[in-house]
């Protein structure tokens, strides 16, 4: 497991101009130019959720001192500045995990969509520690943003004056995965999970494929737990066992385990995903009339 690189965690704190921290964000160290205590503390909240929805949703529990430090940067400016300079991430990205450390931007986001970012890089951390420091970017990136979405989807909904709304547009992040990958399958550009699963990393951030990679990855992960009733989760979660235990990610292990050809899962996974897609497309409707009737 990785704990915090100390020659990052000295970078991070020049890049906000604080030398230490006693503020706690779940189970992390956080460092932070941010003033904004009630949304310290929501953030928070979200933290302490995100290792318990974890165990809850992949049936591993992460093991070892966490060790590991959340960064919260009050600027997104200043944010960029670290992250690229620290070579971590593309310009585009609104966070990052890595060597042991989350970094984040404030400026500009409802809390809401922090506490989403927060617990999609969580998730990675997460991994890390319950699974295996590298895994294949599919499984990695989808269980992060499945892990985020989950957060959405479970957390309460905000009720203040003006707040309602944008909580609303941020719930449809799932549906709006779904959509992308509607739209790719209609013009039969969606590639099959097989050539996913052995995208690289540098292959999966390719700029032409990382828009709907992501989403690929996080509609495959909740299949594999979701789909056709869950009748695949129980193995797909055994293969995440087997992992944690040192075998690594064969796909055809999976495969082995699911008792399926990878092109036969291939064919399922495309009717699920337009099933679903169409159900978010209904949902969709439904909350932009619901919202048109309200103004």
């Amino acid at each position: 497991m990785q704990s915090t690189d100390w020659g990052e965690l000295v970078r991070a704190r020049k890049a906000l101009g604080v030398k230490r921290s006693s503020i706690r964000l779940g189970a992390y160290t956080l460092l932070t130019n941010v003033q904004d205590q009630e949304l310290l503390d929501f953030l928070d909240g979200a933290a302490v959720a995100a290792e318990e929805a974890y165990f809850a949703r992949y049936g591993r529990l992460p093991s070892g001192d966490p060790g590991r430090t959340a960064v919260l940067f009050a600027d997104e400016a200043d944010y960029r500045q670290y992250s690229e300079s620290a070579r971590m991430t593309s310009g585009s990205h609104v966070g990052h995990a890595r060597t042991g450390l989350l970094a984040f931007y404030a400026e500009g986001r409802s809390r809401e969509s922090l506490a989403r970012t927060l617990v999609h890089e969580i998730g990675h951390l997460l991994n890390d520690r319950a699974l295996a420091w590298r895994l294949p970017t599919w499984l990695e990136e989808g269980i992060a943003t499945d892990l985020g979405s989950v957060w959405v989807e479970s957390s309460r909904l905000v009720t203040e004056p003006g707040r309602e709304a944008r909580r609303t547009l941020e719930l449809q992040e799932v549906e709006t995965h779904l959509l992308r990958l509607r739209d790719i399958l209609a013009v039969d550009q969606l590639p099959p999970i097989t050539t996913l699963m052995q995208l690289s990393y540098e292959g999966f951030h390719r700029p032409e494929l990382e828009s709907y990679a992501y989403a690929h990855s996080v509609a495959l992960v909740r299949y594999l737990l979701d789909g056709q009733g869950g009748r695949h989760a129980e193995r797909f979660l055994e293969w995440l066992k087997d992992i944690a235990g040192g075998y690594g990610a064969d796909p055809d292990e999976l495969f082995k385990l699911l008792d399926a050809e990878p092109e036969a899962l291939d064919r399922d996974f495309r009717a699920w995903l337009k099933r679903e897609a169409e159900a978010a497309r209904e949902r969709l409707n439904e909350r932009a009339t619901r919202w048109a009737r309200r103004r």
